[in-house]
């Protein structure tokens, strides 16, 4: 009957807005940081349940593998 927010950064300090339109391309939507004044930070709730829930995760956790993959890619 209820959720959660979070607030995280990228330690990188970038701008966040590209990292939710990355991972908007996976299904799951997130508010960037900048629309709240902290352009590093991206907004993130978990008031999915059930199936959702795990769903939402499941394209989270798809979407940094492939970051990872490609930032290793590239070192």
């Amino acid at each position: 009957m209820g959720g959660m927010t979070a607030f995280p950064w990228l330690t990188t300090g970038t701008n966040g807005r590209e990292f939710c339109r990355n991972v908007a391309q996976y299904g799951v939507l997130m508010a960037p940081g900048d629309c709240f004044g902290m352009a590093s930070h991206f907004r993130i709730g978990f008031a999915a349940s059930g199936e959702d829930f795990a769903q939402g995760l499941d394209r989270f956790a798809k979407f940094l593998d492939h970051t990872a993959l490609r930032s290793a890619q590239q070192t």
